[in-house]
């Protein structure tokens, strides 16, 4: 966990490491939104003092914040707040409700600490980059889905490099053949993000003269060219 912040005087943008901890167990929403408050106590860091939390697009996260979260700021207490997205155009809000809405938010001042803060989360903010990750990797889907004869060569293709991603991933043996063999270690994608996809077959087709040795030595489909 992190922290940033202005500062007041300089109005330079600071940053500072919290805490970095072994998380047990199955990272379910309810035992991540007691390690933040639990970190949020030990550095004494009430709602008043945090603007946002900003978290990946995880089913896990969305849910802590959503169970937990702050609620929505009733009018009576929105002076110390000023939504200055009502200057722009109404026509140009998102309709996607998986999406958060941007908010551009001007801190007047803080309210006063209540003890019951440290029992919520804060307002909560996807991450923007997380988000732009998941967006190509949903529109490659649906121009796959559009065209069946790429689609069938798209995943044919997909599913051998998958089938030694997965391999590598869980078997050391696996990885040492694949790096005796073409020089490189092995690496695997991660679904949420469409680079990683892309990273990953590039180091495929930098070893192409190889890889297909590599497949027949794990005894895996090979690829056609």
């Amino acid at each position: 966990m992190t922290v940033h912040w202005i500062d007041p005087t300089t109005f330079e943008r600071n940053s500072s490491p919290l805490a970095c901890r072994r998380f047990k167990g199955a990272h379910i929403f309810d035992k991540i939104a007691e390690l933040i408050i639990d970190i949020h106590s030990e550095y004494d860091l009430r709602l008043p003092k945090i603007t946002k939390t900003v978290t990946d697009n995880g089913s896990n996260m969305v849910k802590a914040f959503k169970i937990f979260g702050k609620p929505d700021l009733p009018d009576s207490e929105c002076a110390n707040i000023l939504n200055v997205n009502e200057i722009f155009d109404k026509n140009n809000e998102q309709s996607n409700d998986d999406m958060d809405e941007d908010e551009m938010l001007i801190l007047k001042e803080f309210p006063e600490a209540k003890d019951s803060d440290i029992y919520q989360l804060p307002n909560h903010e996807r991450c923007a980059t997380h988000t732009l990750h998941l967006i190509p990797s949903r529109d490659i889907d649906k121009a796959r889905s559009n065209n069946n004869s790429y689609r069938k060569v798209h995943d044919a293709a997909m599913a051998k490099c998958r089938a030694v991603w997965n391999l590598c991933a869980r078997s050391p043996k696996a990885c040492e053949i694949y790096l005796e063999i073409t020089g490189k270690s092995p690496t695997s994608p991660c679904p949420t993000r469409w680079n990683s996809y892309y990273d990953c077959i590039t180091d495929i087709l930098k070893v192409q003269e190889t890889i297909n040795e590599v497949l027949r030595k794990l005894g895996l489909a090979v690829l056609k060219r």
